[in-house]
């Protein structure tokens, strides 16, 4: 085993939550499966996601002015897996809506977040993408979040 798998492995103990970020490129809405994506401040709102500088979409993000992170809930595995892909990240036949910034938002989402470009930052293999937060919504309370851990996609349990 490679130190790098060794360390992927470690990094995959870590639960995530899953989203599809989106933007709107020359050719129409894209979007791109994230999970690599966190707050950084309430006052200013800012949050943050890490694209893979190789991405296909990378190039979209690169010259957009806004994006939305749209936090996937448990019944979009097939949206996760779909924009995962490097062939599959058009929003063609994805039911979504564009947000206050004009970012497409994706409808059946748990939640979302409308940004404006704050800054990217570049971070070895991918750049982060920090946006000031414009619009939000959700939580929807009847649908829990699809969540990642050691390399695939889990479940939660709420206990009272």
């Amino acid at each position: 085993m490679t130190e790098s798998d060794a360390l992927r492995q470690v990094l995959a103990t870590f639960l995530t939550g899953v989203t599809v970020v989106t933007t709107s490129g020359p050719d129409g809405p894209v979007g791109v499966t994230v999970n690599s994506f966190t707050s950084v401040s309430l006052d200013p709102a800012l949050v943050l996601v890490c694209l893979k500088r190789s991405s296909g979409v990378r190039a979209d993000f690169a010259e957009a002015k806004c994006f939305a992170v749209n936090i996937l809930s448990e019944h979009q595995r097939s949206e996760s897996r779909r924009f995962s892909r490097s062939a599959g990240k058009r929003l063609d036949d994805v039911p979504y809506r564009h947000g206050d910034t004009g970012a497409p938002l994706l409808t059946d989402a748990l939640a979302y977040l409308d940004c404006e470009l704050h800054e990217q930052i570049d971070a070895g293999d991918h750049v982060i993408v920090l946006g000031r937060v414009r619009d939000f919504g959700g939580p929807r309370p009847d649908v829990r979040p699809l969540v990642f851990y050691g390399g695939r996609y889990s479940s939660l349990s709420f206990y009272s």
